[in-house]
């Protein structure tokens, strides 16, 4: 079967759109960045979440959580008193462990976390520990998505379990959450917003925003087509310019007779000047791109692979190319001076110009 061809309209089309895109990206949270274990990811959010249950604890939230909670489960809206409640992990229930369970004098409440794992849990035996607790009981299975297998969603209804995400939780705490910050520690409310973030990053799939990430999902097959093209296109550009340098490479070497020549990355020509193993100053010049030409513009420069080496010329080199100052760059060790570009790849006047700079890199040195 003929692959389809993009035409320029589609291109323009695609293109357009995206332009006028929010281009937000999520910062990574500090949970991602500590690259968590995805087996143990589950236990991590249930030993934050024990803590952040507790109203006696170092947040300074108060209730904010377990209250949050409760008007999320709660159909009978009751009140609670929050102050004697007690939160363990990993309770033990006839052999198997539930992820929580919170005990107070008016209640019990289990809960089953549930993030990437599917609902293998034995459902019926948690049932009949967390209502030994309290005759008040509530069963919890919190989801990352919301759980639509009919096998795990008849499970959780059999054994008097709610479902409950954790977009539906976090939704009511940031609902709540005015109301306790005058009171808060700002180094445990930081840590709770980096991880409900985290998890609504997962929630999401990606760390982009809502309307890119639909946008690459209705445009993937398009998108990927561009890329193609602009990959035999930018091919192309590499192989041409990787031809003429090398072209440039053999003659310039033949001129000069000295120093050290060679291609770096097959697309961008590094031209060092060598004495006695001393690389401390030299020339970077490669192609770029233009409309009309994959050769278009030869762009030259002094460089330096070591700053402190450059320390040694750049009065001179200062004094020699006042004009092209603006142009100097550091970078990291690196230091580059834009020092002449040629246009319409007029081979004989790059030679010459390397040339020229070559020389007066072997005379700056031998100063």
């Amino acid at each position: 079967m003929s692959k389809n061809i993009l035409t320029i309209e589609e291109i323009d089309d695609i293109l357009n759109s995206f332009s006028i895109l929010p281009k937000n990206i999520n910062e990574p949270t500090y949970l991602e960045l500590c690259k968590y274990p995805k087996r143990r990811f589950e236990e991590i959010c249930s030993r934050l979440l024990q803590f952040y249950f507790d109203p006696k604890k170092e947040h300074g939230l108060g209730d904010l959580l377990i209250s949050s909670l409760m008007d999320k489960i709660n159909k009978k809206d009751q009140n609670f008193n929050y102050n004697n409640i007690k939160i363990d992990s990993e309770e033990n229930a006839e052999g198997k462990r539930i992820d929580l369970l919170i005990t107070s004098n008016e209640f019990a409440i289990g809960i089953e976390n549930k993030i990437t794992a599917k609902l293998y849990n034995p459902l019926e035996k948690y049932k009949k520990t967390i209502d030994s607790f309290n005759e008040n009981a509530f069963k919890v299975v919190l989801s990352l998505r919301k759980i639509t297998n009919k096998e795990e969603v008849n499970k959780i209804k059999e054994n008097n379990f709610i479902n409950l995400t954790y977009s539906e939780y976090f939704s009511q705490i940031k609902t709540k959450i005015g109301e306790y910050l005058n009171k808060s520690n700002f180094k445990y409310l930081t840590y709770l917003t980096d991880f409900i973030q985290t998890l609504e990053n997962m929630e999401g799939y990606m760390i982009l925003n809502e309307k890119l990430s639909n946008y690459f999902f209705d445009n993937y097959e398009k998108i990927n087509e561009l890329k193609e093209m602009y990959e035999v296109y930018k091919n192309g550009i590499h192989e041409e310019q990787k031809s003429r340098l090398t072209e440039i490479l053999e003659n310039i070497k033949s001129e000069t007779r000295g120093g050290r020549w060679g291609l770096y990355d097959k697309e961008v020509l590094c031209l060092f000047y060598n004495e006695k193993d001393d690389d401390d100053i030299g020339i970077v010049a490669y192609y770029d791109v233009t409309r009309e030409n994959a050769c278009g513009i030869f762009d030259i420069y002094l460089t330096s692979w070591d700053t402190k080496g450059w320390m040694k010329y750049e009065d001179k080199i200062k004094n020699d190319y006042k004009n092209k100052i603006k142009y100097l760059e550091k970078d990291n060790n690196r230091v580059y001076l834009f020092v002449d570009k040629i246009e319409d790849n007029d081979y004989e006047q790059i030679i010459s110009k390397l040339k020229y700079y070559y020389e007066y890199c072997k005379k700056i040195k031998k100063k």
